[in-house]
C-alpha cells in the first residue's frame, strides 16, 4: 500500500469544527456556551480575523481592529449612538471596561493545534467577577439611556403634554383652569404677567361665560388680579363668545367679544384696570354693547392701538357684510371712521360677504388689514384710517389669498401678523398648513420660502391656527396635526424670515406636542428671544368637555 499523499494526509487529519467539538464532550470537557457568558472560538486564516459569538450564530470580519473599536463599532451600528457627547461617552468606556477587563484576566484557555494546519480554537471555561459584570451593564444601560435622552426617544411628558424634543425645555404652568375652561387668546402685559381669556361652559353646552386667568411671569397664578387670580365676566346674556384680549401701557386691558340674548347679538368691548376691576369710566361701567342692525352682529377679532381705541372686525347676517367698528379710549364710536364709528363692507360681484377671522395694522400709514373667509375663498381687504377701502392694495383693496396657490393648498386663513420691515405673513390650512408672505402693496413676496408660500407639513394633515414674529425676527406658526380619527397633537414650527425653516428648533423645525388626548395650540406669544408661551387645547371635538393647558417653550 502506498504511502499517502500530503493533500490525503491533511484530509485525514483535519476533522471538521463540528467533530473537534464532539471530541472536547468526549473528552469531558465543557461544551461550548455551557458557562453563563458566551464561548467565543477564534480561527486564525492567513491575513483575516474571525471571531464567533455562539449563541447568536454569526460571523464579524474585524481585521486588525482592537477589543475597543469592536465595541464601539458594534454599538454604533445598533444605535447610532453620538460618542461626541462626554458624558455619554465617559459611561459607555466605563462599562466596557467593567465587563472586557476582567473577562479577559479569567479567562483560562485549552489550546488544539493541529502540526501543518493554520487554525486553533480556544475553549473558555472560566467566569469573570459578578459584581464587575453588574457595575459594567448598569454603566452601558445608563449610557444608553442618556444616548436616547439626547435624541428625544423618551418625550418629556408633563401634565398630558409630551414634548418629542429634548432640545426645547417645557415648563408647564401648574392650575389656572378648570374642567370645560377652554382658553382661547393670550396676552403679555409690560410687567411680563400673562393673560389668559378663556370660554367656560355651564349647566349645558348652551350656556358659555368667560373668564380671565393672569399668571406672575414664574409661572404662578397672580393672587392680586381679581378672586385668586382669575376674573369672570358676566354680561347678563345667554351666550358670550371670545374675541380678543388686549393690554395697555399701563397695564389695563380690553376685552372685545360678542353675546347672544334672545337671538339677539351684540358687540362688547370692556375695559378693566390692573387688578381685574371694571374701569367705570370706559363706556357703562366699563362695557359697550353694540347693536347693529337690529342686533345682527358680532366681533370675532379686535385691534389696540396705542392711544387706546379699539378696532373689532366681524360679520353682519342680514347684510351679509364685514363689519368694522372704531371705539376711542372712552368706549365711544369714533364719529371720523365710517359712518358713525361703522364701516360695513359689502358683498360685491368680485368679492363675496365672508367672516373676519383677523386684523392688524399696517405702520406707519395706519391702515388697516382685515383677513376674512367666504366660503372656500379666503381674502384680505385694507382700510384707510376713515374707514374707507383703500384701493391701491391688491386688486381695488382686496387681495385673495387663495389665487397664489394651487388647487391641492386651497386654504382657509386664521390670522395675520406683520414683519418687521412691514411684510405681511398669513396662515391657513388646506390639505396642509399654509404660510403666504405678502409685500405691504398685496403682492406675493418671491423671495420669501418657495415663491412666497411656505407649506407646513407634519406627520398628518397640519392646520395652522396662529402665526408670530418673535423679537428677533423668527417666525412661529402653530395649531395641531391630525390623521382624521384619534391623532391629534399640538404643532408648532419655526422659520426664518425668510421663509425657510429654522432647524435649531424643535425636530428639524417643527415641535410636536402630544397628551393623552387631541390636542391643539390654539395661541402662542413670543415672551422675550428665549421662551414662547403656548396656550394647548385639549380634549378638542368633545364638546363642553375640553380642558386647557398653559406652558412655555424655550426657543
Amino acid at each position: 500500500m502506498g504511502r499517502p499523499n500530503h493533500r490525503t494526509r491533511q484530509k485525514r487529519h483535519r476533522p471538521t469544527l463540528r467533530r473537534r467539538l464532539k471530541q472536547g464532550r468526549n473528552k469531558g470537557r465543557k461544551p461550548l456556551g455551557s458557562n453563563f457568558h458566551s464561548q467565543i472560538i477564534l480561527v486564525i486564516d492567513a491575513k483575516d480575523l474571525y471571531y464567533f459569538y455562539f449563541p447568536l450564530n454569526y460571523f464579524i470580519k474585524v481585521g486588525d481592529m482592537d477589543v475597543k473599536s469592536i465595541l464601539k463599532t458594534k454599538l454604533n451600528s445598533i444605535l447610532n449612538p453620538d460618542f461626541d457627547k462626554a458624558y455619554i461617552r465617559g459611561f459607555f468606556y466605563l462599562g466596557a471596561s467593567f465587563i472586557g477587563l476582567p473577562t479577559i484576566f479569567a479567562m483560562a484557555s485549552v489550546f488544539y493545534i493541529e502540526s501543518s494546519a493554520v487554525s486553533f480554537f480556544a475553549e473558555i471555561n472560566n467566569s469573570p467577577s459578578l459584581v464587575s459584570i453588574s457595575i459594567g451593564l448598569f454603566c452601558l444601560v445608563v449610557s444608553l439611556y442618556l444616548y436616547l435622552v439626547n435624541k428625544g426617544v423618551f418625550h418629556k411628558k408633563l401634565n398630558g403634554i409630551e414634548n418629542r424634543s429634548s432640545k426645547n425645555h417645557i415648563n408647564y404652568f401648574e392650575g389656572g383652569f378648570v374642567s370645560k375652561e377652554v382658553g382661547k387668546r393670550v396676552v403679555l402685559d409690560k410687567k411680563d404677567r400673562l393673560l389668559v381669556l378663556s370660554e367656560v361652559v355651564e349647566k349645558s353646552p348652551s350656556i358659555i361665560k368667560l373668564t380671565i386667568t393672569r399668571f406672575s411671569k414664574n409661572g404662578e397664578l397672580d393672587s392680586s388680579f381679581g378672586t385668586s387670580g382669575k376674573v369672570i365676566l358676566d354680561f347678563d346674556s345667554d351666550n358670550t363668545q371670545v374675541g380678543h384680549i388686549m393690554s395697555n401701557e399701563n397695564c389695563e386691558f380690553f376685552v372685545a367679544a360678542h353675546s347672544v340674548l334672545n337671538e339677539n347679538f351684540q358687540i362688547l368691548v370692556c375695559k378693566l384696570n390692573e387688578n381685574g376691576q371694571f374701569d367705570t369710566l370706559y363706556g357703562d361701567k366699563g362695557v359697550v354693547r353694540l347693536s347693529v342692525n337690529e342686533g345682527n352682529a358680532y366681533a370675532n377679532h379686535a385691534y389696540l392701538q396705542s392711544d387706546d381705541s379699539v378696532f373689532t372686525v366681524g360679520h353682519q347676517f342680514s347684510l351679509k357684510s364685514l363689519v368694522v367698528t372704531k371705539f376711542d379710549s372712552t368706549g365711544q364710536l369714533d364719529k371720523n371712521f365710517g359712518v358713525n364709528g361703522i364701516s360695513i363692507i359689502s358683498k360685491t360681484s368680485d368679492h363675496d360677504w365672508g367672516v373676519a377671522v383677523a386684523v392688524s395694522i399696517i405702520t406707519p400709514m395706519n391702515r388697516l388689514l382685515v383677513l376674512f373667509n367666504s366660503g372656500h375663498n379666503s381674502s384680505i381687504v385694507c382700510l384707510n384710517n376713515d374707514g374707507e377701502i383703500y384701493n391701491k392694495f391688491g386688486s381695488n383693496g382686496f387681495v385673495e389669498l387663495n389665487s397664489f396657490l394651487e388647487t391641492k393648498h386651497m386654504m382657509r386663513a386664521t390670522s395675520i401678523a406683520l414683519l418687521n420691515d412691514g411684510r405681511i405673513l398669513v396662515s391657513g390650512y388646506g390639505n396642509q398648513g399654509v404660510l403666504l408672505c405678502l409685500k405691504a402693496d398685496g403682492s406675493l413676496d418671491l423671495t420669501f420660502a418657495q415663491g412666497g408660500i411656505a407649506i407646513i407639513r407634519g406627520y398628518h394633515r397640519t392646520e395652522l391656527q396662529k402665526v408670530i414674529v418673535a423679537r428677533d425676527g423668527k417666525i412661529f406658526v402653530a395649531g395641531n396635526q391630525s390623521d382624521g380619527n384619534s391623532i391629534m397633537e399640538g404643532l408648532i414650527t419655526a422659520l426664518n424670515n425668510d421663509g425657510s425653516v429654522y432647524t435649531d428648533f424643535g425636530e428639524k423645525g417643527y415641535l410636536y406636542l402630544k397628551g393623552n388626548t387631541k390636542q391643539r395650540v390654539t395661541d402662542i406669544v413670543a415672551i422675550n428671544k428665549s421662551n414662547l408661551i403656548v396656550l394647548v387645547e385639549q380634549d378638542v371635538m368633545s364638546y363642553g368637555y375640553e380642558t386647557t393647558f398653559l406652558c412655555t417653550v424655550s426657543i
